[in-house]
């Protein structure tokens, strides 16, 4: 299944841990809620964002699925105040400034989240980043032979295997939530090229004999794949070729022909197949 390029949500820091190596670089670790997954994703961020977050902030964050990649994790709120009013009544306790039920509600959520995280070490908590790696990039149609193997035809090492074999529950729901965002991305295409096709068949015959064979000469017929026994990864780069050849035969035969309002919407649509190249 192809990932998105790219994924942003927005998410509660429920948990903040350093762990310590002797041999390499310290981890600075955030475990960011969003409220959608079973478990909540932690992201190595640096030390100069984990400066800058506490737990409780509400952070924009942005990474690469299919490369498991953090690009940014940016604060947009900080975490609830809990200082006693100024003039506390002398017969009454000073307690906590009120917040909204259902704010309250979220952070009493996410403190039974990092109570139950506090009593597992680091090592427990963590999503290990190669694990859902190894899980998405997986090839479905090696699966149905009864076989493991990567999106690009590769077979799992022993290692691998054993690897694949050893993923926690809080893993197989990344993998699980990425696949999603995966599927949702695959949606949101195919509506594209459903009315990219409405576009198509509103042009003048000849226009549409050209952008045929301009795509047919970048993509020839006899190079293109076999679906169920070529690997996911081929298969996505045949189609990756074909959006680029379609996208470049459009912009060449049909773009400066179309109305100005036709024009905005297939300019936008092109933008996606070949990101605007």
């Amino acid at each position: 299944m192809r990932l998105p390029d790219s994924v942003i949500f927005t998410g509660e820091v429920i948990k903040r841990w350093k762990v310590e190596d002797s041999e390499g670089p310290d981890s600075f670790l955030c475990c960011v809620d969003d409220g959608t997954a079973a478990a909540a994703p932690t992201f190595d961020v640096g030390s100069v964002r984990y400066g800058q977050l506490e737990t409780g902030d509400l952070v924009r964050v942005t990474f690469r699925p299919r490369r498991q990649q953090l690009l940014d994790i940016e604060k947009v709120a900080d975490s609830p105040p809990t200082a006693a009013p100024p003039h506390p009544r002398p017969d009454h306790p000073s307690q906590p400034r009120s917040q909204p039920l259902a704010y309250r509600r979220r952070h009493d959520e996410a403190n039974r989240r990092g109570q139950q995280a506090g009593a597992m070490t680091a090592e427990h908590v963590a999503i290990r980043t190669e694990v859902v790696a190894l899980l998405i990039d997986a090839d479905p149609f090696a699966r149905r032979r009864g076989e493991q193997a990567h999106a690009d035809g590769r077979p799992y090492s022993p290692a691998e295997e054993a690897l694949a074999a050893s993923a926690t529950e809080a893993e197989l729901d990344a993998a699980a939530q990425l696949q999603r965002l995966a599927a949702e991305d695959l949606a949101r295409r195919v509506r594209r090229q459903m009315r990219l096709d409405l576009i198509l068949l509103s042009a003048p015959q000849e226009i549409l004999t050209a952008i045929i064979e301009q795509v047919r000469d970048a993509c020839p017929d006899e190079l293109r794949p076999a679906i169920g026994r070529a690997p996911v990864a081929e298969l996505t780069r045949w189609q990756d070729q074909q959006d680029l050849a379609l996208a470049r035969a459009i912009r060449r035969h049909l773009l400066h022909g179309v109305s100005p309002d036709s024009r905005a919407e297939l300019i936008d649509i092109l933008a996606h197949l070949d990101g605007g190249a």
